[in-house]
C-alpha cells in the first residue's frame, strides 16, 4: 500500500514531467504539435496540473472532514497568496518596468490592466487557478451528496456557462480568463478518490470516448456542439483521457528509483513548478523562438532554444531553493 508520503512524491514527480511539457508546448510549432497528436501528451499538461489540484484539494477536505470555513482559514489564505499570488506578481510588475524601459513611453491605465492581468503563454494559469481554488469545496459537497446526478449537475453547468459566453460575445481573451473549461476536471479527481467503486467498463467506456473526441477534434471543426475559443481540446468531453494518463504516469513513475537522480529531479521540478512555470511565462513573452538563431538547422535551433529557456526558467527556483535552506541551517 502506498503511503502519503510516497503518493505525494510521485504526484510532485508528474508535476514535474507536466511543467517540461508546458516549456514544449510553448516552444514547438504548431505544425509539430498538430503533427504528433500532442492534445495526447503534453497538451494535457495544464489539465494535469488541475486534476492534480482538484484531486489534492478533494482528499485533503476528506481525510479532515473540513468544513467550508476551515477550508477558507487564515493560514490557507496566507499560504496561497505568499507560494502562489505574490510571486505572480512580481514577475508581471517585472514584465511591466522592462515594457517601459523598452517603449520609454508612460502606461495608459487600460494598458496598466492589461498588463497587471498578465502577458506570455500561460499568463492565463493564475485567474483559473484562484476561480478553482475558490469553489472546490462547493464542489466537492455537490459532487459527495449527489453522485452521479452530481457528475450530470457539473456538466449542466460547464454546458450553460459556455453557452452564455457564446451569447453574450465574451472575447476569447476574457473567456481564457475563466475556468469554465476546466470545471468538469473536477469530476474524474473526484471519482480517482475512489476509482475502484466505479465500474470498470463504464470508465473505459469514458476513456475511449475522450481518446475519440481528441483524435477526431484533430481532423474536424467539431464547432458548435463544443465550444472553440482555442481550447476545444479542453473542454469536459477530454478529461477522462486526463484521469486515464494521469494514472498511467502514477504507474510509470513509480516503478522508478525513488532515491535515483532523475526521480529526485522530477520532484524537485515539481515542487517548484510554479516559479518555472511563471519564469517561461516571462522569458517567452520576449524572446521568440523563431527570431533567435542559435542554429542554421531549424530542428537543432528548436532544441537549442528549448534547452535555454529550461535552464534559464529553472534558475530563480534554484536561488529560492539554496535561500529556503540557507535559513533553515541557519536557524538550527
Amino acid at each position: 500500500m502506498m503511503d502519503s508520503k510516497d503518493r505525494i512524491q510521485i504526484i510532485d514527480a508528474i508535476r514535474g514531467l507536466a511543467i517540461k511539457s508546458v516549456i514544449l508546448l510553448h516552444i514547438l510549432p504548431g505544425i509539430v504539435l498538430n503533427h504528433t497528436y500532442s492534445s495526447l501528451h503534453i497538451g494535457q499538461a495544464v489539465p494535469i496540473f488541475l486534476f492534480i489540484s482538484f484531486y489534492l484539494s478533494f482528499k485533503g477536505i476528506k481525510d479532515r472532514d473540513d468544513s467550508l470555513l476551515n477550508y477558507f482559514n487564515k493560514r490557507r489564505i496566507g499560504r496561497l497568496l505568499k507560494s502562489v499570488v505574490f510571486p505572480y506578481f512580481i514577475v508581471v510588475i517585472c514584465q511591466m518596468i522592462v515594457t517601459l524601459l523598452r517603449n520609454g513611453n508612460a502606461l495608459e491605465i487600460s494598458d496598466i490592466f492589461h498588463r497587471l492581468v498578465g502577458e506570455g503563454p500561460g499568463s492565463y494559469y493564475l485567474w483559473v487557478y484562484l476561480q478553482i481554488w475558490l469553489i472546490i469545496p462547493f464542489v466537492y459537497l455537490l459532487l459527495k451528496r449527489y453522485k452521479c446526478l452530481g457528475y450530470i449537475l457539473v456538466l449542466l453547468t460547464c454546458l450553460t456557462l459556455n453557452y452564455f459566453c457564446v451569447r453574450a460575445s465574451i472575447s476569447g481573451r476574457l473567456y481564457g480568463l475563466t475556468c469554465i473549461r476546466y470545471l468538469f476536471l473536477s469530476v474524474p479527481a473526484y471519482m480517482f478518490l475512489s476509482l475502484k467503486r466505479y465500474n470498470k467498463y463504464i470508465v473505459l467506456f469514458c476513456v475511449i470516448g475522450s481518446l475519440l473526441y481528441l483524435t477526431i477534434l484533430q481532423n474536424m471543426n467539431l464547432s458548435p456542439f463544443v465550444l472553440d475559443y482555442g481550447w476545444a481540446s479542453q473542454q469536459w468531453p477530454a478529461y477522462f483521457w486526463t484521469l486515464a494518463l494521469f494514472v498511467f504516469l502514477q504507474r510509470g513513475v513509480g516503478v522508478l528509483n525513488p532515491s535515483g537522480s532523475f526521480f529526485t529531479f522530477l520532484c524537485w521540478l515539481g515542487r517548484n513548478s510554479w516559479y518555472i512555470f511563471i519564469t517561461q511565462m516571462f522569458i517567452l513573452c520576449y524572446i521568440n523562438p523563431y527570431c533567435l538563431i542559435l542554429s542554421q538547422n531549424a530542428v537543432v535551433n528548436i532544441v537549442l532554444f528549448t534547452f535555454l529557456v529550461f535552464f534559464l526558467s529553472i534558475i530563480p527556483a534554484l536561488i529560492i531553493d539554496y535561500v529556503k535552506k540557507r535559513r533553515m541551517s541557519l536557524h538550527e
